[in-house]
């Protein structure tokens, strides 16, 4: 999304910037796609001592409590900041912060100094020695230095540097940090860890040459910072190929972009192939699962991960009874009331 939006301040070849980033906009559907909180707002949370979660499922925001006519307490997602924007943008609406935002993001983008990696590298390695000499080594190499037992308060420090937090911020994660008895940061701190990490091998892979000095590849880095909140992955960017599978756990999964789409065109031309069943059980019927006659990506990516899903598919989806409507209508209706309650109150 900020890639997107800042296409704002992009001179367009054919038609206005504007209507660039709609079209842009428009390739994401709001049916069964969830934006991801901003990093740098994950990062302010976690320091400010909200826990983020890293098990492989987007963190939503927009979050709102109800309390129901008999005292029950729930959470309630309406559009997320995130998706109101997207939509908004679809439309071809934006507003003055986001073409400032524009202007900015492409400056800063052209401003970064890639030498200054080179330069910063040159200044801890021995001379005349290597660091490491593939990317996986300098993983090794940058997480020794991050996870010194010696060097934790130096860690946090660098960390609570890299993300412009502010003096308070600083005072108070340094005292928590303290009280809690000094751990490490890996444990600390374990999502702005996760993104000072990225950024660190990035950085010394750039300084010994093993990344190449292109400008888009620091915007390009920043989607790797999501990769907590995921379960595949997938680019057709270089630097992704090189880096994400570095940084994914073993129950994640990175999938090239030429194999995912040729799996995804298998998947168009067997829908394609049958039209009627498609339109008797809809999708989330006919299509909840791949098709069983097919072998792709995506099968072994179901395989995987949801090691059930080939017995599933051979169970009809049942249809939910009258009565078992009527029972989750039930439950659902002080949950609505709340939340229509709060929505006319305008919080």
């Amino acid at each position: 999304m900020l890639e997107v939006i800042g296409d704002l301040a992009k001179r367009a070849k054919r038609g206005t910037p504007e209507s660039m980033v709609a079209a842009l906009a428009a390739k994401t559907s709001s049916l069964g796609s969830l934006p991801n909180v901003l990093h740098t707002e994950l990062i302010d949370q976690e320091i400010l001592g909200n826990p983020v979660e890293m098990r492989g499922v987007p963190i939503v925001g927009g979050a709102q409590t109800v309390t129901t006519s008999t005292g029950e307490k729930g959470v309630f997602f309406d559009e997320s900041p995130e998706e109101k924007a997207l939509r908004r943008w679809q439309e071809g609406a934006f507003d003055e912060d986001e073409h400032a935002h524009a202007s900015v993001y492409r400056k800063n983008a052209k401003s970064i100094d890639l030498q200054a990696f080179i330069r910063a590298t040159k200044a801890v390695r021995p001379k005349g020695e290597m660091l490491a000499s593939s990317l996986s080594e300098l993983l090794g190499v940058v997480d020794l230095f991050l996870d010194d037992p010696g060097s934790q308060y130096r860690t946090l420090s660098t960390a609570l540097d890299m993300f412009d937090q502010p003096e308070s911020s600083k005072r108070h994660v340094k005292k928590h940090w303290a009280a809690y008895g000094r751990p490490p940061i890996r444990y600390f701190l374990p999502y702005t860890y996760h993104c000072m990490r990225v950024f660190k091998l990035f950085g010394l892979g750039v300084g010994l040459g093993l990344i190449s000095q292109r400008p888009t590849n620091v915007i390009d880095l920043q989607y790797l910072y999501y990769l907590p909140f995921c379960m595949v992955f997938t680019s057709a960017d270089n630097l992704h190929h090189d880096l994400a599978p570095l940084f994914l756990k073993d129950e994640q999964w990175y999938v090239k972009s030429d194999d995912m789409q040729a799996a995804l065109r298998e998947l168009v031309a067997y829908y394609a192939d049958h039209r009627a069943e498609l339109k008797a059980t809809g999708m989330m019927g006919f299509g909840r699962y791949p098709p069983l006659s097919q072998e792709t990506v995506i099968h072994q990516i179901y395989d995987d991960l949801m090691p059930r899903w080939r017995k599933d598919a051979l169970v009809p989806k049942k249809k939910i009874s009258a009565e078992e409507s009527d029972r989750i209508m039930k439950e659902l209706r002080p949950i609505m009331e709340a939340i229509g309650k709060r929505a006319s109150k305008g919080d």
